[in-house]
């Protein structure tokens, strides 16, 4: 039995990796760029979420949510405003915007770094290192919601903060049943190594690419794909 759910495991994850090699090379005759996103993406966020400290996460997170909100709000806001009046490519406030979504979300790699080598304290570096995670997924939102209004999108208010929902609880909606999934497996059924790496992988990548198919927006209108 244990060896049918290894296979079974390492099947669908390998499936879910060779589908998008294979699109890759029949679309483009090449490898898409979005692809190296769809290949790198599940896994370093699925690495950089599991790795955080559930105690200090759970002590920290309305500490690292405000931070991120008004860090991406205002990166983006201070950057459309300089796009929009020092640059003198004439674009509108929407396109502005967009480009202060796309470059407003941070990665403090350095400064992880630098915290763990002064040893400095775990909540610190758990909201130093979480913020980011968060920042993309705001900035993504904020990219999605201007995308639309540059395109000549005539959604009204109400329709801009439905997508605003969506987007913000569709993605974490489906990671989190995953991860109750994934956690249920490991305590009840796991046990073997190359089972519980399968379902790791299918976790990883099946999240990433259920939720990019539930929610109404697709990584190719992502600037990061």
């Amino acid at each position: 039995m244990n060896r049918l759910i290894h296979a079974v495991c390492l099947l669908t994850s390998t499936c879910l990796l060779a589908r998008e090699v294979l699109t890759s090379i029949l679309l483009t005759q090449g490898l898409d760029p979005g692809f190296l996103f769809l290949l790198l993406a599940p896994p370093k966020l699925f690495h950089a979420t599991g790795s955080l400290p559930k105690t200090y996460l759970s002590q920290s997170a309305w500490h690292i949510t405000l931070l991120a909100i008004v860090g991406v709000g205002a990166g983006a806001v201070m950057t459309a405003v300089i796009m929009k009046y020092v640059f003198p490519y004439g674009w509108s406030w929407p396109q502005s915007f967009m480009f202060g979504a796309i470059v407003a979300a941070t990665d403090p790699v350095a400064a992880v770094s630098l915290l763990k080598q002064v040893h400095a304290s775990e909540e610190l570096t758990t909201v130093i290192d979480g913020e980011p995670l968060v920042d993309d997924g705001i900035a993504a939102v904020l990219y999605a919601i201007f995308l639309k209004s540059v395109q000549g999108s005539s959604e009204s208010a109400s329709g801009y903060t439905k997508l605003a929902f969506q987007l913000s609880a569709g993605g974490p909606a489906v990671g989190m049943a995953f991860a109750l999934c994934l956690s249920a497996w490991l305590k009840l059924a796991g046990g073997n190594l190359f089972a519980d790496l399968g379902m790791t992988l299918v976790a990883a990548y099946g999240s990433f690419h259920v939720a990019d198919w539930a929610v109404p927006t697709s990584w190719q209108q992502s600037p990061w794909g």
